[in-house]
C-alpha cells in the first residue's frame, strides 16, 4: 500500500513540475515578468479586451524606410484627383504622402503612419464624395507639397519622402468600412487616457466609441494649463454663448465616466464640452476648473477633438509591437479594412 501511494505521489510530482514551472516564469503573476516573460504584455490593459496580434504581417518592419516585399510591384495610384482649396489638382497618392507627413513627424514608426494613411485616405474619399475640393487645414486635412518637405527634411529629404511613399504605397486601395460604407475616419493628436464616444461631441456614429488609449503616456504629456482672470473668463463665456452670468457658479459641470462632462449647464442652458472648448480657446472638450483668489486655472487634458483615432495613441501603440491593422481596429470600432476604389 506504501508502495503504491509513493508511485501515485511520483507521477503526480512529475506532471506538476512542467504546469508550476511554465506558471511561474510566464504567468501574470509569476517572477517571469521581472525579466520580460509576461505573458499578458500584448493586453491594452488588464482589464481590456485582448487585441491579438497578426499572424502573418503584411508589411516586413523596417523602421528606416518601412521598405516592404511587394515594392517594386506598385507605382504610385494618382488617377484618382483630389482637389485642394479649390485650386489646385494633386494625384491621391501624392497627396496623402504629403497629408501623413504634416499630420505625423516621418521619423515615427511605420505602423503608426499606415495607420495614419488608411485613416487620411478613408477620410479623402468620404469628404469628396460630397464636397468638390478639400481644405489644407485642420478643418479637413494638412498637407504638405514636395517643395515644403525639402525645406523642412533638409539633408534627409530623400530618406523620408521614400519612408512616406513606401507607407502609402504598402496601404495602397486600403480604406476604412462600417457595414459596406466608407465612415467618417476623424482623429485628433492626443487624447486624455480615452477617445470619446462622438455622441459627445458631435453625432452618433457606431464605429466612433468610447476606447481607452493607454500607450500615449509614455510618448507625451497629455496636460496643458491654461490660466484667466476671472473677469476675463466671466466675459469670454458670456460673448460665445450671448450669456449675463456674474460668477462661475451659475455654470453647473456634471462629471462623466472618461473626462468629459456629460452636462454643462449655463443658466438653465445646456451647452456641449466641444463649445466650451472653443469659447475658452482650449485644447481639449476634457478638462478640470479651480478658482485661486481671482484666477481661474484650467487644467487640460488632450489635444483635439478626442473622437477616432490618437495620433500619440496610434504612435504609442506602434512602439509597443501592435500593427496598423491593430492600431486602426482599436481607435474604430467594429470597421472593416478593405480594398476600395472611387
Amino acid at each position: 500500500m506504501k508502495k503504491t501511494l509513493k508511485f501515485i505521489l511520483i507521477i503526480v510530482l512529475i506532471y506538476s513540475i512542467p504546469y508550476f514551472s511554465i506558471n511561474f516564469f510566464v504567468g501574470k503573476t509569476g517572477i517571469g515578468k521581472y525579466f520580460g516573460f509576461d505573458s499578458s504584455k500584448d493586453n491594452l490593459t488588464e482589464n481590456e479586451e485582448k487585441i491579438v496580434l497578426d499572424e502573418e504581417p503584411f508589411m516586413v518592419k523596417n523602421n528606416d524606410v518601412c521598405s516592404f516585399e511587394n515594392s517594386s510591384d506598385l507605382s504610385l495610384n494618382n488617377s484618382f484627383v483630389v482637389n485642394v482649396d479649390n485650386e489646385f489638382n494633386i494625384g491621391l497618392d501624392n497627396y496623402l504622402i504629403g497629408v501623413v507627413g504634416k499630420e505625423m513627424p516621418a521619423s515615427w514608426d511605420c505602423e503608426a503612419l499606415k495607420a495614419q494613411a488608411v485613416a487620411a485616405r478613408t477620410y479623402v474619399y468620404k469628404y469628396l464624395k460630397t464636397h468638390s475640393y478639400i481644405e489644407n487645414s485642420t478643418l479637413n486635412q494638412v498637407y504638405m507639397s514636395k517643395n515644403e518637405m525639402k525645406e523642412k527634411y533638409g539633408l534627409d529629404y530623400d530618406l523620408y519622402y521614400q519612408k512616406l511613399k513606401n507607407v502609402v504605397l504598402s496601404t495602397q486601395n486600403e480604406v476604412l468600412s462600417y457595414q459596406d460604407k466608407l465612415i467618417d475616419a476623424v482623429y485628433f493628436a492626443k487624447s486624455n487616457g480615452y477617445t470619446q464616444d462622438s455622441s459627445y461631441i458631435w453625432f452618433e456614429k457606431a464605429y466612433l466609441k468610447s476606447v481607452i488609449s493607454p500607450y500615449e503616456v509614455n510618448v507625451t504629456t497629455l496636460e496643458t494649463y491654461t490660466t484667466y482672470d476671472l473677469d476675463q473668463y466671466i466675459d469670454l463665456i458670456n460673448d460665445y454663448f450671448s450669456t449675463d452670468i456674474n460668477n462661475p457658479e451659475e455654470i453647473k459641470f456634471v462629471s462623466g465616466d472618461t473626462g468629459l462632462f456629460s452636462s454643462i449647464t449655463i443658466q438653465s442652458r445646456e451647452v456641449s464640452n466641444d463649445d466650451l472648448r472653443r469659447a475658452l480657446s482650449l485644447k481639449s472638450p476634457s478638462f478640470t476648473t479651480e478658482i485661486v483668489d481671482d484666477t481661474v486655472i484650467i487644467t487640460n487634458y488632450g489635444n483635439g477633438h478626442l473622437v477616432g483615432m490618437s495620433q500619440y495613441g496610434a504612435y504609442g501603440m506602434s512602439l509597443e509591437g501592435y500593427s496598423y491593422r491593430q492600431i486602426l481596429n482599436h481607435y474604430y470600432s467594429n470597421i472593416e479594412i478593405i480594398n476600395y476604389k472611387m
